[in-house]
């Protein structure tokens, strides 16, 4: 215990300073520029020949997304329970019959 009180009664010396500023300096330069990055690339790019449906999962809400030949089976089983996934695959025609 002698030690702590001996170093909590040391003062801050002036490289401590600076290594405190430049942390702090990092900290507020960093958290905007990574929100930023993380909010650009968080917007999916939709593409045309896939359907994205949220449904429930063993550990809660999961998000799934089906194109192709998958996103046609998934409109056919899952469309007439879930209105979003059916308005996606009647805006691609992927209900229509052939």
């Amino acid at each position: 215990m002698p030690t702590e009180s001996e170093r909590l009664r040391r003062r801050i010396s002036k490289r401590d300073k600076w290594f405190l500023g430049l942390i702090a300096g990092a900290a507020l330069v960093g958290t905007p520029s990574a929100v930023l990055v993380l909010q650009a690339s968080s917007h999916p790019h939709t593409d045309p020949h896939c359907v994205t449906t949220l449904r429930a999962s063993i550990m809660g809400g999961a998000t799934y997304k089906y194109c192709g030949k998958n996103a046609i089976a998934a409109c056919k089983q899952f469309a007439a329970h879930d209105t979003g996934l059916a308005v996606q695959c009647e805006k691609r025609g992927l209900l229509r019959t052939p």
